[in-house]
């Protein structure tokens, strides 16, 4: 009887064999504790490569990138709706929230030139311009042609390729333009005549080897600011020379000596 037990209770390797394999593979076979933490720990969740880990706090946060902040303040007149005029120190940032109503005064010296502290800052109906209206349009058209005509030379640098004929230029149209009017544009730059001025201009550009040493300041502020400084008008030749020597009073080089 005790053969027969031993018998009954442990299976056989016969027995054991005789099991189909598609019903062995379904059979989940024991794990000891030390092998559930291990492959808890090798396995990965199912959702870790697919979508990365959100932050938990704000502190985590990517923080977006500041911008450079300045710190120059412009010491200005201003008027408000009233006609009442009152100094203002301001950033170039707060002259463009100004509260409505007040804007910005903005002088001109006998050239007709903008000058001041705050010319510096001209940005349309912020500013109080302190002249008749033609000559306040003058300005503001002139920057508006310039600006204009920046756009227009960026816009031929990147879309330009000597590769390409004239209809793959007018099918590479720049976003926010027409055909029509890129199309144009496409055959005033290709014209003989285009191309004979942009080539000489290059060439004078290359030739202009005398350097100023005025900076960023416009020359009617610099002017105004000699004025100030001298009592006296400074002449159109004094203020070449004056923008074309360095703060020891040498000239830049032998070739603004020679014109000095």
């Amino acid at each position: 009887s005790q053969s027969i037990h031993q018998q009954t209770s442990q299976p056989t390797q016969s027995q054991t064999s005789q099991v189909p394999q598609s019903q062995a593979s379904q059979v989940p076979q024991p794990q000891t504790e030390s092998e559930n933490l291990e492959s808890s720990e090798s396995v990965p969740p199912a959702t870790s490569e697919s979508a990365p880990a959100q932050p938990t706090s704000e502190s985590e946060r990517v923080q977006p990138r500041k911008s450079r902040q300045s710190n120059h303040y412009w010491f200005v007149d201003a008027i408000d709706g009233e006609g009442v005029s009152q100094k203002l120190k301001v950033k170039v940032r707060d002259a463009h929230n100004l509260p409505t109503g007040l804007r910005v005064v903005v002088n001109y010296d006998d050239n007709f030139q903008p000058i001041g502290e705050a010319s510096g800052l001209l940005a349309g109906s912020r500013f109080c311009f302190k002249v008749n209206e033609d000559l306040a349009k003058r300005d503001v058209m002139f920057k508006i042609g310039k600006l204009w005509r920046e756009y227009r030379c960026k816009l031929w640098n990147e879309f330009y390729d000597l590769l390409m004929s004239r209809s793959d230029l007018i099918k590479n149209v720049p976003a926010g333009l027409n055909m029509e009017q890129w199309a144009v544009f496409v055959d005033y730059r290709l014209r003989p005549s285009t191309v004979n001025m942009c080539n000489r201009n290059r060439d004078i550009r290359k030739r202009q080897i005398i350097p100023h040493t005025g900076g960023a300041m416009s020359l009617s502020r610099r002017r105004n600011n000699l004025k100030i400084e001298t009592g006296k008008n400074i002449g159109r030749a004094e203020m070449w020379k004056i923008t074309h020597k360095r703060k020891n009073g040498i000239y830049v080089n032998e070739e603004a000596l020679e014109i000095g």
